[in-house]
């Protein structure tokens, strides 16, 4: 067991080493009608309010592994296309409504068209989202980095799409990650119910994932803003590429376009 929370801590330090320097008891929303609000948007550009979580830490009433459910009929989703496959994700507007706007709005620009996948660890994620390919670069969609938005009930289950940032406040700009870390005892038996919502620890036994970069129990944790419902697959073949000493895959995986597309 400490070996491998050895292992953790390393991929953990390695990850904070190479991350980016741009950059309620009872239910009262359902997942669909979270996904009722996908498809707002904001006029000129602008960024949208950032929405506090609510008593229960979270801005949906949802229940931990609400993101785990299908997307509704008429939905907006996100399509990713790589020269490995394609990745359909579902986005949580309601839940990180900054985050989305701004995967929105770069998407419309064509901005991570051609983009690759700059840090690819085996069993713990795939980065992208930066324009020079160094994990150094990238913008947000209002030329200025914004902050986090962490939710109890949205966490880094396996195949979380969620913001890369500098291990600063506020640093949040384009660059994004997919969880790909798969089930381990000793990470779920490091889950502390008391801070999260009943039942979080089964899920991440079920699921995988990496509850250390939580905001619940991280206060430099990182932002979930979609998670993977079809094409996981694809992360995990990705996973998989030989890569160099700095985690940089030696032959480029390449996102040749992203699609807002209607489920």
């Amino acid at each position: 067991m400490r070996k491998i929370k050895s292992v953790m801590i390393g991929v953990l330090i390695l990850f904070m080493l190479f991350s980016v320097s741009a950059c309620a008891d009872e239910d009262t929303a359902t997942g669909s009608q979270v996904s009722q609000q996908s498809s707002q948007s904001w006029e000129s550009g602008e960024m949208p309010p950032f929405t506090e979580p609510g008593a229960n830490g979270s801005r949906t009433g949802d229940k931990v592994g609400f993101q785990f459910e299908m997307p509704q009929k008429g939905e907006e989703i996100a399509v990713l296309h790589t020269d490995m496959g394609v990745i359909k994700i579902r986005l949580f507007p309601q839940s990180a409504p900054v985050a989305v706007e701004n995967f929105r709005q770069l998407v419309a620009k064509g901005y991570y068209a051609g983009v690759i996948f700059h840090r690819v660890i085996k069993d713990f994620m795939i980065q992208g989202g930066d324009p020079q390919g160094t994990g150094m670069g990238g913008e947000s969609a209002w030329g200025k980095s914004f902050g986090y938005e962490f939710n109890k009930n949205l966490l880094h289950f396996g195949g979380a799409l969620s913001m890369a940032h500098s291990q600063q406040p506020d640093s949040n700009g384009s660059q994004f990650f997919i969880v790909q870390a798969p089930p381990s005892d000793d990470v779920t038996a490091s889950i502390d119910e008391s801070v999260y919502e009943q039942g979080t620890q089964k899920l991440y036994a079920q699921h995988g994932g990496t509850p250390w970069l939580d905001g619940a129990v991280n206060p430099d944790g990182h932002t979930v803003f979609g998670q993977v419902f079809d094409g996981m697959d694809i992360v995990n073949k990705i996973a998989e590429v030989a890569v160099d000493a700095n985690a940089k895959p030696l032959t480029d995986v390449v996102i040749q376009s992203i699609e807002l597309a209607t489920y």
